[in-house]
């Protein structure tokens, strides 16, 4: 679905980590298959899938930073 490598590449403005965040919604997607519901379109549910690996990849570089932060600190 190129929909969910745009919103990756546009979002994160690193091809290769686009590329790799768009594999692993789909895996995360098939995984977790039997969660669907199918109150929504499987498009929608990719999409989500995606929109949430994105936020995980932000939320996880934010506290590398703060304990990359927290280390120098302490050295100095």
């Amino acid at each position: 679905m190129p929909g969910i490598y745009r919103f990756m590449l546009a979002s994160l403005r690193d091809r290769d980590l686009a590329e790799t965040l768009t594999q692993e919604s789909f895996l995360k997607a098939y995984r977790n298959r039997c969660s669907f519901r199918g109150e929504s379109c499987a498009g929608t549910w990719l999409m989500r899938t995606a929109i949430n690996l994105q936020k995980d990849h932000w939320r996880d570089r934010k506290r590398r930073f703060w304990r990359e932060m927290q280390t120098c600190r302490g050295r100095g």
